[in-house]
């Protein structure tokens, strides 16, 4: 991700960020660091501080996904935050879908 050099152009420090954030400045270091991932809500959150979009925030290189078009706003939500999530989260995720698709 890009956070370090985003947060350099704004001229913050990673204190000041994660107090705007709401969450703890250990937290952001580590999102900074690339030791952990943020959550989708954070990740949210950090993308509309410095305006940028989450494609642009991740270093995400997407294809235009075209999704049906009778999909609820809320199933829009939860297919783009499930591919906003790291692949082992995914993984859980597939699973529980599967199991849930036997009964």
């Amino acid at each position: 991700m890009k956070l370090l050099e985003l947060r350099k152009q704004k001229k913050i420090t990673q204190s000041e960020l994660a107090k705007i954030l709401e969450i703890k400045q250990q937290y952001y270091s580590r999102y900074e660091n690339n030791q952990a991932e943020p959550d989708i809500e954070t990740l949210c959150k950090i993308a509309d501080y410095y305006g940028v979009s989450l494609d642009y925030l991740c270093e995400h290189q997407s294809k235009a996904l075209e999704l049906p078009a009778n999909l609820s706003q809320d199933d829009k939500q939860t297919i783009f935050a499930y591919l906003a999530l790291p692949e082992l989260k995914k993984a859980v995720i597939r699973g529980e879908i599967k199991a849930l698709a036997i009964i």
